[in-house]
């Protein structure tokens, strides 16, 4: 299993995409039994990113990222 995360500017913020890949055999016979746990912890880290980046973002707008 891999995940990249891909983040990008749009109009009127920033986007995070998290691509997730379950490869070979295994990857796709257990997929089904992962899946739903899966898809709540990405949710759940999409979460705090977007609560992280919305408190640095806005306690110093100019100052950006470290």
């Amino acid at each position: 299993m891999a995940a990249t995360h891909e983040v990008r500017t749009i109009a009127g913020g920033t986007e995070n995409r998290l691509v997730f890949e379950a490869r070979g055999v295994l990857g796709f016979l257990l997929w089904p039994l992962m899946a739903p746990a899966t898809k709540r912890a990405i949710a759940q880290e999409n979460a705090g990113l977007k609560q992280f980046c919305e408190a640095k973002a806005s306690a110093s707008p100019s100052a950006g990222f470290p």
